[in-house]
């Protein structure tokens, strides 16, 4: 873009040169001005640790530009988030069982209708679920199956850039010999889908009582009884950003 007379849905805005010519980052900034006047959704890509003025509002995601995978999941969330129409965006859940789901209620499942509760929940709370195919990723490959092999890949509207995406995975052990032992290969496993997928967070969601687990990295776990009564006090991307800062600090 060259000139003031454009619309737009979104706009992206990449700056990477650690040098670029005056001429070349005011025009960059100007544009941003005008589409931040206009009220059009922006978003700056840039290179951690570039000196860029601060743009009040305007989210802004450091990374690699070698990092393609990084920066097309990012830029893939944020559209979702501002553009209503995508057709990635999941608008439902519809194998979610219908009706309120309660604390009580949940305990009382197991299996597929486990799964289907745990995803009203967590879309009663405000999650948007997308599903990725192999026909349909970006790029494909591990990433695209590692999503696939998650239970539910989701996000938060209005937390696109600062929490981006979660892999979650429902898990019944309430009934289990060894649920500790179970849950640990279970959490290793969704470590590993995450890295691969270049989500944020992996949650394991269990029924039955909390269970202590060794940190595994990418990953956290919470009882179904953890999750619903934290939802009571704070909203999702709130317990989500916990989740994942605890994640990342047990790594």
């Amino acid at each position: 873009m060259s000139t003031t007379d454009w619309t737009a849905d979104a706009v992206i805005a990449a700056i990477f040169d650690d040098n670029p010519s005056q001429e070349r980052r005011q025009s960059i900034l100007v544009e941003v001005g005008v589409a931040i006047g206009r009220g059009i959704p922006t978003l700056v890509l840039s290179r951690p640790g570039l000196q860029l003025p601060s743009l009040v509002g305007v989210p802004r995601i450091d990374a690699d530009p070698e990092d393609t995978n990084t920066l097309a999941l990012k830029v893939e969330l944020f559209l979702q988030g501002v553009l209503k129409n995508s057709p990635r965006k999941s608008t439902n859940f519809s194998g979610a069982t219908a009706g309120p789901v309660s604390k009580a209620s949940i305990s009382s499942l197991a299996g597929l209708e486990l799964e289907q509760a745990v995803g009203q929940l967590l879309q009663a709370a405000g999650a948007e679920f997308i599903r990725e195919t192999h026909e349909t990723s970006i790029n494909g490959g591990d990433r695209a199956e590692s999503i696939e092999r998650a239970d539910f890949a989701l996000y938060i509207p209005g937390h696109e850039t600062d929490l981006g995406l979660v892999l979650v995975e429902v898990k019944s052990v309430e009934n289990a010999i060894d649920p500790q032992r179970r849950l640990h290969v279970a959490a290793q496993s969704l470590s590993d889908h995450t890295r691969k997928g270049s989500a944020a967070l992996g949650l394991l969601v269990y029924d039955g009582k909390p269970v202590r687990l060794s940190s595994i990295p990418l990953t956290a776990a919470l009882s179904i009884g953890e999750l619903t009564a934290q939802l009571e006090d704070d909203p999702l991307a709130t317990i989500l950003r916990r989740a994942r800062n605890q994640a990342i600090h047990g790594m």
